[in-house]
C-alpha cells in the first residue's frame, strides 16, 4: 500500500466525517425549560432595577441592526470552531485508523 493510497483513504475518510458533522449539526435542538418552578418567583425581591433593563418600545433600528450583527458573528464563530474542531478529530481518527491497518497489514 502506497502512501498516496493512504493520504487518499484519510481524505475520503475526513470528507465523510465532514458531512457527518454537517447532517448532525443541522437538527433542531431543545427548547429550553424554565429553571424556576411557577410558583416560586418571588415579584417583590426582584434583583433587576427596572432603570437597567432595556425597553423593547425604545430599540432604535441602529439597536436592532447591532443586535442582528452580534448574533450573527457570534453563530458564524461558533460555526467556524465546530467546523474545525470536526477536522481534527476525523483527520486523527483516520490517521489513527490507516496506521492500525498499515501495522495489521505488514504483520500478514
Amino acid at each position: 500500500m502506497s502512501l498516496t493510497e493512504i493520504s487518499t483513504r484519510v481524505a475520503f475518510v475526513a470528507g465523510l466525517a465532514l458531512i457527518a458533522l454537517l447532517v448532525i449539526g443541522w437538527r433542531k435542538t431543545a427548547k429550553n425549560s424554565p429553571t424556576t418552578p411557577v410558583g416560586t418567583i418571588d415579584l417583590e425581591n426582584d434583583h433587576h432595577p427596572k432603570d437597567q433593563q432595556p425597553d423593547v418600545e425604545f430599540l432604535t433600528s441602529s439597536d436592532v441592526g447591532r443586535l442582528a450583527a452580534g448574533k450573527v458573528s457570534r453563530v458564524l464563530s461558533l460555526g467556524a470552531i465546530a467546523v474545525l474542531l470536526g477536522i481534527i478529530v476525523a483527520l486523527t481518527l483516520s490517521l489513527s485508523l490507516a496506521w492500525m491497518v498499515t501495522n495489521i497489514l505488514d504483520r500478514l
